[in-house]
């Protein structure tokens, strides 16, 4: 039986699969050593009846959790300071490729 952790990511994983498959982008996972990106959308372009990418795109970190709340339309997640401030550099530079999170918040 899986961990409750390991549960956890799966569903994160088909969740983030899904949204991604049904927008028709590209959907990388990870790379071979974790530096807080789980992951990387590209944007999918047809050039000249060729499918290719349009080389934009965003870094992604995702979240599964129970610890969440919704107040005024708001999802309020306690994020660990090292992945806060992962988000928020790259935020400050406007020529990096930005790192969004994409949180799923599961029941109790």
């Amino acid at each position: 039986m899986l961990t409750i952790q390991h549960y956890k990511e799966s569903l994160s994983r088909a969740y983030i699969t899904a949204i991604v498959g049904s927008a028709r982008q590209q959907l990388r996972w990870g790379s071979e050593y974790d530096y807080g990106v789980d992951g990387q959308v590209k944007r999918i372009i047809n050039r000249n009846g060729r499918h290719t990418e349009a080389g934009f795109g965003f870094d992604f970190q995702a979240k599964a959790s129970t610890d969440w709340e919704l107040r005024n339309d708001h999802i309020i997640y306690d994020l660990e300071v090292d992945n806060y401030n992962d988000l928020a550099q790259r935020s400050e530079d406007n020529r990096a490729m930005p790192l969004i999170l994409i949180p799923m918040c599961l029941d109790g």
